[in-house]
């Protein structure tokens, strides 16, 4: 496949990943008689259950912003969900040889690490969006809806365009937004807590949703309309 066939493959497939691990806390609950924390012990770029056979659209494209997208979408289902630590595969690298000697010094796949091997050592999307999202975590998960978002139509199904994590800490508001659409900005109206006036924003910016390189993140100050104080309308630029 290509990159954009290959990124909804992915897109839904982060969809049916967060309902799966739902399930299992279901499970557990009715099991148990009461909630005991579930911890995801590996979780990246993964496609719709039954597409086994996948094969990546050139070396590089797990190194782009496309997986980094699934990652983003995967935190915010995980936080949503309670889930106190995931881990992200592979969180660091893997050693060339590991089917065999397993403490090999010689650095693996950048396609699943979130730095590059040497000698660049170079950090990935996926390593911009975590940078991003962990001083977004907050104390308190809040509820956040998307009213009449755009969704995206693919071979591979529909899917929701915009992802949505809420969360507080003290008087501190966060709020994370990922854009999934390949090929669309969307532009919103934002509805906030009454007393926001300043936020300060940071966007993951780059040349295309399946970028390796040019990848960085950009950061301003928004001041939102004092007329109407639960509102300001951003666009959600595409990953392009």
């Amino acid at each position: 496949m290509n990159a954009d066939q290959t990124h909804d493959h992915v897109m839904m497939g982060s969809n049916w990943q967060a309902a799966h691990v739902a399930r299992e806390q279901a499970e557990i609950r009715h099991t148990a008689g009461r909630d005991i924390p579930l911890l995801v012990t590996e979780y990246g770029a993964s496609p719709v259950p039954g597409f086994q056979t996948w094969r990546e659209p050139g070396r590089d494209y797990l190194a782009s912003v496309s997986p980094a997208l699934y990652v983003a979408t995967q935190l915010a289902a995980f936080a949503e969900g309670g889930i106190p630590a995931a881990l992200k595969h592979s969180l660091v690298d893997v050693p060339d040889n590991h089917n065999g000697d397993s403490t090999s010094t010689n650095l693996g796949s950048r396609n699943v690490a979130i730095f590059s091997p040497a000698p660049d050592f170079s950090p990935s999307p996926t390593a911009l969006v975590l940078q991003m999202l962990s001083p977004l975590a907050g104390q308190e998960v809040l509820e956040s809806t998307v009213e009449n978002g755009p969704r995206r139509v693919s071979a591979a199904g529909q899917y929701g365009a915009l992802v949505t994590l809420a969360t507080r800490t003290g008087d501190d508001l966060t709020l994370t937004v990922v854009n999934r659409d390949p090929e669309r900005d969307v532009e919103a109206e934002l509805t906030l807590p009454d007393g926001y006036r300043k936020g300060e924003v940071a966007t993951l910016d780059a040349p295309h949703f399946d970028s390796v390189t040019g990848v960085g993140i950009v950061t301003d100050t928004v001041t939102f309309d004092a007329d109407t104080p639960d509102g300001c309308s951003p666009r959600t630029r595409s990953p392009r």
